[in-house]
This record gives C-alpha cells, structure tokens and sequence, in this order.
C-alpha cells in the first residue's frame, strides 16, 4: 500500500473525463483566446465533466471530490487550455469554500450546483468596475482569466470591488 493518497473510482473517472476534453478544449483555444472569455459552450462541456461542482459535498449536488483529484482535474484542464484552466481552479476552489460556510447561506449564494463563484481581491488599474469572473451555463460567454485594459485579469462585471458575483443557471 502506498503512503501517498490515492483517488477513489469515483475521482479516477472525473480525472479521466477532465483528460477527455482535450481535444475540444483545444479545438476552441483559438475562440477563447480571441474572444478572451470562454464561449458557453465551454462552460457548458467543463459543467458536464464537473469540474466546477467536484468539491461540492454529494448531498449538494457535488462529487465530494478530494483535494487531490481537484489538481488533477486542474491540471488536465490546464494542460489543453490554460484560460479554461484557470477557471475551473477559481471556480471549484470557491465552490469547495461554500462547505465552510453555513449550509442556508451557502444554498443562497450558490442554489444549483451549476452555480459557480468567482472574485477578486484587488482592482486592475484602468477599470470602472471590479473584477469579478462569472461562469454560468445560457447566459452566454464567461470571461476568462485575461480581459482587463490594463493586463490579465477577469472582466469587469461588478460594480462593488473584492465582492464575488454569483451566476445563477436558471432560467430567468
């Protein structure tokens, strides 16, 4: 038996679909990388692989993925797609926080577990707004890591600086 951790079944799959986006992943690095936010269909492809709710607890919707299978995951993602990468980092870490929290709270800030936060904690120079990530299935493109004036960043979209914006999945 080994001393280091070792995935369940369970997260060996996730790894594995996460490995299987590959080559759609990089298929798109070309839109992603023009349009400097991922296109839904992105997000819609790393939602279905779970990447964003692998954190999450079961009884919330989640994979109850541990730790090392989220780097895993990370890692695969980035390896095709760097951007894509970086949010599913952002986006499965803060979900993951969500566990800490209490569990009324944490349904209110993420109700469905397609909901995916996102925040910064600084202001790029040259916004209006802070910066604040949002990934959500139908509601069209979610910005990337790398759209602000000043440099890379995600795009502006909050008006209240080091608050995360929730993205609700449902249909409005």
């Amino acid at each position: 038996m080994s001393a280091y951790p070792q995935l369940t079944p369970a997260e060996d799959q996730l790894v594995a679909d996460a490995r299987a986006l590959a080559p759609f992943l990089q298929a798109a690095s070309d839109e992603i990388d023009a349009a400097r936010q991922l296109p839904s269909h992105v997000v819609a492809a790393l939602h279905q692989a779970g990447c964003f709710r692998m954190t999450l607890p079961l009884d919330e919707g989640g994979l109850a993925a541990g730790f090392l299978a989220q780097i895993r995951v990370i890692e695969e993602i980035s390896a095709a797609n760097g951007s894509a990468g970086w949010c599913v980092m952002i986006g499965s870490a803060n979900n993951h926080f969500l566990t800490y929290i209490e569990p009324a709270t944490a349904r209110e800030m993420a109700p469905t577990p397609e909901t995916v936060l996102a925040a910064a904690l600084f202001r790029p120079a040259g916004l209006t707004a802070s910066p604040a990530a949002i990934a959500s299935v139908g509601d069209g493109p979610s910005p990337a890591g790398s759209r602000t004036p000043s440099g890379p960043g995600p795009a502006p979209t909050s008006s209240k600086t080091a608050n995360p914006c929730i993205a609700r999945t449902a249909t409005r």
